[in-house]
């Protein structure tokens, strides 16, 4: 499904702006005893992708799954909620680096498919540097406004040669790691943004495809010279088609 197209005036994510409802329905709100914590992005019916350090807890009871959700302290219509059934954190994360930091998460049913919930696509190959991306989420807005709603926010991918460098990460780029954000900073993903996906158009099937999902960045966020870092999908595509086969 091709969700509606976004629009990006003055209010903010740290940068941002609002979505409109049902736009990016692949968004999922991860909650932890009732309070959000993270995102996460539906790729199929039963799975969600998130960031692996969202869950600290191994009690699948203190997590819940909303899909269709567009207010964060109201519930819509187009909610539907899920408990876990098993949540896989991938076997190398390492919490010190970031690295590997992805989470494979079995919904206890699966989801009804509707315009509000819809599956991403999951890439087949990396888009290039410069590629204008969507990040989405519920997450800090620094005093940047719309903080009871689903935001949005345009970045461009950074090659990672760059983003690597002595004046933006030094080093502590991985190959599973993607970078998008702009030099000056200003436009950021932010705490509570986690697990979210990172999304971009496909312009050969007209789809959107997961690029990334949110993993670390600044403190302050959105700082210059230090874009949002990322989880690389595409490094992971026979991981999760092994998880998901295995479960």
């Amino acid at each position: 499904m091709t969700p509606l197209p976004p629009v990006f005036p003055a209010s903010r994510i740290v940068g941002g702006s609002e979505a409109y409802p049902g736009s990016w329905p692949w968004q999922v709100d991860v909650r932890r005893r009732g309070g959000h914590i993270c995102g996460a992005a539906l790729i199929h019916r039963q799975w969600v992708l998130s960031a692996a350090h969202c869950f600290q807890s191994k009690e699948l009871s203190m997590y819940t799954f909303i899909l269709g959700k567009y207010h964060e302290f109201a519930t819509d219509a187009t909610e539907q909620v899920f408990r876990s059934a098993v949540i896989i954190k991938h076997h190398d994360y390492d919490w010190r680096t970031s690295d590997n930091d992805i989470a494979l998460i079995k919904l206890s049913t699966p989801a009804t498919l509707t315009p509000y919930v819809q599956p991403v696509c999951l890439p087949q190959a990396d888009p290039k540097a410069g590629q204008l991306t969507v990040a989405t989420g519920w997450g800090y807005t620094q005093g940047t406004g719309g903080d009871d709603v689903l935001k949005q926010v345009l970045l461009p991918l950074v090659k990672t040669s760059k983003c690597n460098s002595t004046s933006m990460h030094d080093g502590s780029i991985t190959e599973n790691m993607l970078c998008a954000g702009y030099q000056e900073g200003q436009q950021d993903t932010c705490d509570g943004d986690s697990g979210g996906p990172l999304v971009y158009p496909d312009n050969t099937d007209q789809t959107w495809r997961l690029a990334g999902l949110t993993s670390w960045g600044s403190v302050p966020c959105a700082a210059s010279m230090r874009p949002g870092v990322y989880t690389r999908v595409t490094r992971y595509l026979q991981w999760i088609q092994e998880k998901m086969a295995a479960y």
